[in-house]
């Protein structure tokens, strides 16, 4: 059975049951959130991962509010979709919610307009009557960086154990510890990297 299976089946089920069309189901993304076009208009964004680097539900229920709230105020954001209530919703255990399907649009942004934009969203968001953490995103990012931070000695041990086994000659016993501890920092190095970037 794919991973996908129960996510994208709870996503399906909750669009039908609002009177929305489902003609399609591609992923767009895959990882802490799944991130699944349902039709020409509609894409449903599930959270998969609770347990990851953004732990609980608080998060994506305030980010929900907070897209709700500038979708409301006609700011210059990707809406969430109109044809039903903003959410977040739970089926099957997923929380999900549903967004307006954009297409990239290649040219970038002159510097001017990004910065009109911003500051609109912020104008928006003075109304919004939700407490929103200060600097919330940097929090969560060092908190992230603290839970691999514990494992950074351990890939400086290997480090050192394979450059003493370097020094130490170039017999078959050698080349195999130093195989060893170079397999170790790999190791921890790519378990750190899948860390930050879950």
């Amino acid at each position: 059975m794919n991973h996908l299976n129960f996510p994208s089946r709870a996503a399906t089920e909750v669009a039908l049951a609002h009177g929305l069309t489902v003609d399609r189901c591609v992923v767009l993304q895959d990882g802490n959130t799944l991130v699944l076009r349902l039709s020409e208009s509609l894409v449903a964004r599930v959270l998969q991962d609770r347990e990851g680097p953004r732990q609980g539900e608080e998060w994506f229920a305030r980010e929900n509010a907070v897209a709700a709230h500038l979708t409301g105020a006609a700011a210059p954001v990707i809406p969430l979709h109109g044809g039903l209530p903003a959410g977040p919703h739970t089926h099957l255990g997923y929380p999900m919610n549903f967004w307006v399907y954009v297409r990239r649009v290649e040219a970038a942004p002159a510097a001017e307009e990004v910065g009109r934009t911003l500051y609109t969203c912020h104008q928006a968001l003075r109304g919004l009557e939700l407490p929103l953490p200060e600097l919330g995103i940097l929090t969560e990012a060092l908190g992230v960086l603290a839970a691999v931070e514990v494992l950074a000695p351990f890939v400086l041990y290997a480090r050192i154990g394979q450059t003493a086994a370097h020094l130490w000659g170039t017999g078959p016993l050698q080349v195999l510890v130093r195989a060893g501890f170079w397999a170790a920092q790999l190791g921890l190095f790519v378990w750190m990297l899948v860390r930050l970037l879950a």
